[in-house]
């Protein structure tokens, strides 16, 4: 018989790869400059050049920020690591 009164587990963080994530920015940093250097002809209207634009300004924040928080769990990773005491 299982206790009922069992703490539930946190529910379960993924991080995707660093080096996925870098190169989703490259990516996405590369269609940004596309847009700018597109004839305006391209698009329906000045604005809808101007919504796709910020469309990949706001992904790429996205992506940074993930990015940012891989680097931060990967560095408290390597703290946790140093700080462990050494097995002889």
């Amino acid at each position: 018989m299982i206790p009922k009164n069992l703490p539930t587990p946190p529910p379960k963080v993924v991080l995707r790869d660093f080096e996925t994530v870098a190169a989703e920015i490259i990516i996405l940093s590369q269609f940004r400059d596309a847009v700018r250097a597109i004839s305006p002809q391209f698009y329906r209207s000045i604005q809808h050049r101007d919504e796709v634009y910020m469309a990949i300004i706001e992904a790429l924040e996205d992506l940074e920020d993930e990015l940012e928080e891989i680097e931060d769990s990967m560095a408290m990773i390597d703290e946790s690591r140093q700080n462990s005491p050494k097995i002889k």
